[in-house]
């Protein structure tokens, strides 16, 4: 498990060093680009499409299964409670609400009860996702649909996040701990 940690440390760091910033027109770094050159070479995501455009379910979902290593798998995603969208549906080419993008990546990281309990959907897991700075940097404070440069921003972001797990378990009551420094 530390060998894995140091590979992945020094792939980091190799990439943070190695990627080039693109410099826009106002003198500011394309923070986008360097987040995506990351997790491009974690091969967590590869697309080159407009960073623009809304982001679709499928491709969302790809990208979150990569964190795993696997391809997506639509039952798995439904047994985790990601699937179906708030909406009640899961469509390919449908946009990704912001909400539904950060309820995924608060389930994925393992803060789902808390989520729950601390006011539930949307509330409760917009409050975990801020707490657990998943949020940082997205400007998006609505339902509406997330872009690809914002779900990298979120995905990048959950990177971060110490994971929470079940500790122990006695006949209905559960406890849970923060795993520091164990992130995606």
């Amino acid at each position: 498990m530390i060998n894995l940690k140091k590979i992945i440390s020094c792939i980091l760091a190799i990439a943070v060093m190695s990627s080039f910033s693109v410099v826009l027109a106002d003198g500011s770094a394309d923070v986008y680009t360097e987040e995506a050159n990351i997790l491009k070479t974690l091969g967590i995501y590869s697309a080159q499409k407009n960073k623009n455009e809304a982001v679709t379910q499928k491709e969302f979902m790809q990208i979150t299964a990569k964190i795993f290593g696997k391809d997506f798998d639509k039952k798995y995603y439904t047994q985790l409670g990601i699937l179906p969208f708030s909406n009640g549906k899961y469509d390919e080419e449908e946009p990704v609400p912001y909400y539904d993008a950060l309820r995924a990546m608060v389930i994925i990281t393992g803060y789902d009860y808390f989520a729950k309990t601390g006011g539930g959907f949307p509330q409760g897991y917009l409050k975990i996702a801020d707490e657990c700075k998943i949020t940082d940097g997205v400007k998006i404070t609505d339902e509406s649909a997330i872009t690809r440069a914002e779900a990298i921003k979120i995905v990048f972001n959950t990177l971060d996040v110490d994971m929470m797990v079940r500790a122990k378990v006695w006949g209905t009551e559960s406890t849970y701990e923060v795993k520091e420094g164990e992130n995606l």
